[in-house]
């Protein structure tokens, strides 16, 4: 009796024993069955979080080889603890699938995570890096597939986009008037307001010189500017505006019209004008006309008579090489460095400006835009291009065109519209226009260059601010698009180099 009693308490704590204590080998038959109890009702508890670090993933070659990676991130919930024994132990597959086409072999990265993926055992929280440089352009799903003894546990994120960049320019036009100190702050507050957007400044060489400004004035906006190139990742450019001092400062000769027609004009006119004292007597003195009556320019209409509205284009290669070699003299004596960007002024440039700028070092000019009238003369501007051209090496007879020979200097089109012209609304329009499908992965690089005053910022500031409340949605720094802002001539660097 004792020992058929002692046998039954001995069988009793083996089967104890046998069911609390685990398996040293997971796929041993008993201890299997035991532990997988319930697992198809679980299985799809076992995974808390599957996330990559980052959404958006920029491709190009600017891009270094860490920054077109992806760290894909899973965690384990508490309940998923039963199903093993070690947690270096547990397998997880992986693949970063194109939801457009999961069936195209070369759209697919797949592997399983290292065993050092296991970077917090308290949370189960595993962590891999993916190489996604093989990957076309499109949209993607990660797929995870957690292999327990028991079974497997799957998850997924939706929603990864393998994207070129759309790089947003915003470049200044400085016409040569004072700038006022509250147009400056307004200007830093949005730049800062909006991801620190290093500006683009294209700077007429006549704002100091000119005595209209006070020189201490000239002195700070010179200094500003200074600050921002050196401190905030500013670029520095040249834009013309034909000012007669400028052209007198370069030693540039300005045609006058032929004396005796200028003296047969006036008398004509004369003679048509209603006059209260019909007596008096009109007598031509050639000292009190306007310059815009004496000299044989074209111009484009504007109220001032101080040469702004004079076409860039009534200069031939001689005078255009004069001032521009001054300029970038005067701007070195300014500290403002080479000046590589340009733009004339009134965006007026034919063949013969884009060789002058070549020949004499610039890479990138900015003038580049839609057919258009300008001014109240309506004077036809040379230029033809559509709102989504991208940068291009002109032709050397056709500016509007890409097509071999090419020039050297680089056309970045100013296709984003002016704040001065352009509602908000048109140039979100353009934004839009050159992305594409908004929110789409970008098959190629894209720019668009935006234009705006310093000189009259009151008319361009609650414009600007809402476009780049707008494009600010889309920043790759957000992790929700494409969108990179970036100056001029970083933007060179990169379509050069890349």
């Amino acid at each position: 009796m004792l020992a058929g009693l002692t046998l039954f308490l001995v069988c009793s704590l083996f089967v104890i024993f046998f069911l609390h204590i685990k398996s040293e080998n997971p796929n041993d038959l008993f201890f299997k069955d035991w532990t997988c109890n319930n697992f198809e009702n679980k299985r799809n508890e076992l995974i808390d979080l599957v996330e990559p670090d980052k959404k958006w993933i920029l491709i190009g070659d600017e891009f270094a080889e860490e920054e077109k990676q992806v760290i894909l991130k899973v965690k384990l919930g508490s309940k998923a603890k039963r199903y093993f024994d070690r947690p270096d132990s547990i397998k997880i597959f992986y693949e970063l699938v194109n939801t457009e086409n999961e069936q195209l072999t070369n759209n697919v990265v797949s592997g399983y995570f290292a065993t050092s993926s296991l970077i917090n055992v308290g949370e189960l929280l595993f962590e891999e890096k993916i190489n996604v440089t093989s990957l076309p352009v499109g949209k993607y799903k990660a797929n995870i597939k957690v292999e327990f003894a028991c079974g497997q546990s799957l998850g997924f994120y939706e929603h990864i986009f393998i994207s070129y960049p759309l790089y947003v320019a915003w470049s200044f036009d400085w016409e040569g008037y004072n700038v006022k100190n509250e147009y400056l702050e307004k200007i830093d507050a949005l730049s800062e307001k909006h991801d620190n957007f290093p500006l683009s400044h294209l700077i007429n060489p006549r704002l100091f010189i000119t005595k209209t400004i006070p020189q201490a004035q000239r002195d700070h906006i010179r200094d500003w500017l200074l600050e921002r190139k050196t401190n905030k990742g500013h670029s520095l450019g040249l834009h013309l505006h034909m000012f007669y001092e400028n052209l007198k400062a370069a030693h540039i000769d300005i045609p006058e019209k032929d004396l005796a027609d200028l003296e047969l004009d006036f008398y004509a006119l004369a003679e048509n004008s209603v006059t209260s004292s019909p007596s008096t007597t009109v007598i031509f003195d050639k000292s009190k006309l306007k310059k815009k009556q004496l000299y044989d320019l074209t111009y484009w209409g504007f109220p001032y008579d101080d040469g702004y509205d004079i076409l860039v284009t009534n200069f031939g290669y001689r005078e255009l090489d004069k001032m521009v070699k001054w300029s970038k003299i005067f701007f070195k004596n300014l500290g403002f460095g080479t000046p590589p960007p340009y733009r004339s002024g009134g965006w007026f440039e034919a063949v013969t400006t884009l060789k002058v700028l070549q020949d004499n070092g610039f890479t990138v000019d900015t003038s580049g835009r839609t057919k258009y009238n300008f001014g109240i003369n309506k004077i036809p501007g040379f230029w033809d291009l559509s709102i989504t051209s991208q940068p291009y090496q002109p032709n050397t007879q056709d500016q509007n065109s890409a097509r071999a020979p090419n020039m050297k200097i680089w056309e970045f089109p100013n296709n984003g519209g002016d704040s001065w012209w352009y509602t908000a609304e048109q140039m979100i329009e353009r934004f839009n226009s050159n992305w594409g499908v908004v929110g789409e992965p970008l098959e190629k690089r894209t720019v668009v260059v935006f234009l705006s005053h310093p000189d009259w910022f009151h008319v361009d500031e609650s414009k600007v601010d809402e476009l780049f409340n707008y494009t600010d949605v889309y920043l790759n720094s957000r992790d929700s698009g494409p969108v990179l802002y970036k100056n001029l001539e970083d933007m060179y660097n990169i379509w050069t180099h890349s």
